[in-house]
């Protein structure tokens, strides 16, 4: 779903400057997630629609993400990796709504 996505290396490299500038509201912003699940949304609305995946569930998964993005982009751990996770944090959540609902 999410494997072909793109690193965002534009935004990798604004979060390491500002990570040096200003770590404290770096780490707050990227905690925040929504510059992630945009990134994403915007590519793959398409797809997470079909598998009945929301913006919402899609922040939080993301959301869930944070230690993971942030090592990311201390390159630390890989987009791959990270997909990965998110992917599996996303098949978790449609799991709990789609039972809320059958």
């Amino acid at each position: 779903m999410l494997e072909d996505l793109e690193e965002p290396k534009e935004i990798k490299s604004y979060f390491v400057k500002l990570l040096k500038e200003n770590e404290d509201l770096a780490k707050a912003t990227i905690k925040q997630s929504s510059w992630l699940a945009k990134y994403m949304w915007d590519r793959k609305k398409d797809v997470l629609k079909r598998r009945r995946i929301t913006w919402q569930m899609l922040m939080s998964a993301v959301r869930n993400s944070y230690p993971l993005a942030l090592s990311w982009i201390l390159d630390k751990f890989s987009w791959k990796d990270l997909l990965e996770f998110i992917e599996k944090q996303l098949d978790q959540i449609a799991i709990v709504y789609v039972g809320e609902y059958a």
